[in-house]
């Protein structure tokens, strides 16, 4: 049997808010989160950070590799972090319509006994291509809560989907 995304749930934001996916159930052996975000702070750009099961402990390390569109390119290491950073999404001050595509990828979500890891690929709002990986250092539960922070709240329209590959 071929292995296929699940939709598990998608939010779209029909007023500003918060994105937290919870309930998140056992039952696929990896997780993805696609979309698109907007921020409603006031400047072109808002950060991005995602947690898991509402801990806020030093439990993250974040790691990213990056090239920017004037050709420049690096990477860089966190450690004891409260939640792992995304980027820098559009925020309200950016030009209308400009919503940043998120793909965010959860292998071994639900195996307590490791760390998980996390990691994305795309642009951050500065037209920045990204790697980055989070490490989420806790191994008391299965994540089954993810949330996105940023400094304000997330606009109307921005949206995303939970996807599962279901265990076989």
């Amino acid at each position: 049997m071929t292995a296929t995304w699940e939709k598990i749930a998608t939010i779209t934001k029909t007023s500003s808010g918060t994105i937290d996916f919870t309930s998140i159930p056992s039952t696929f052996t990896d997780i993805m989160v696609t979309g698109q975000l907007r921020g409603t702070g006031a400047g072109s750009a808002v950060n991005l950070w995602y947690r898991f099961n509402n801990d806020s402990g030093a439990n993250y390390v974040d790691a990213r590799a990056y090239a920017t569109s004037g050709g420049s390119f690096g990477n860089d290491t966190s450690n004891n972090l409260t939640e792992n950073y995304f980027g820098a999404i559009h925020g309200s001050g950016a030009t209308a319509g400009f919503f940043t595509p998120v793909n965010l990828h959860i292998n071994g979500y639900s195996n307590s006994s490791i760390f998980r890891h996390s990691f994305l690929m795309g642009t951050s709002w500065g037209y920045e291509a990204i790697y980055r990986q989070g490490v989420w250092k806790n191994t008391s539960a299965a994540i089954n809560q993810i949330t996105f922070l940023t400094g304000a709240s997330f606009d109307i329209g921005s949206t995303l989907t939970l996807w599962g590959i279901r265990a076989e």
